[in-house]
């Protein structure tokens, strides 16, 4: 009964993602295992640099605001 009840929660949760969210799902689950782990570093380092830039931007926008 517990199992029902997770794969239904999965299940409704797959179904809430958006088109690309569920294309990327469906690409990493096809890719072996290796793959996904290295993919998923890239995309976490991206993030992070995305995230520094965006601090440097909003720290010089408030020191040119001053």
């Amino acid at each position: 009964m517990g199992e029902d009840t997770e794969e239904s929660g999965q299940i409704r949760f797959y179904q809430e993602l958006n088109p690309r969210q569920k294309i990327i799902i469906d690409l990493l689950d096809e890719l072996p295992d290796s793959e996904t782990d290295e993919l998923l570093k890239t995309l976490e380092e991206k993030k992070q640099k995305y995230n520094a830039i965006y601090e440097e931007l909003a720290r010089k926008k408030k020191q040119k605001a001053s």
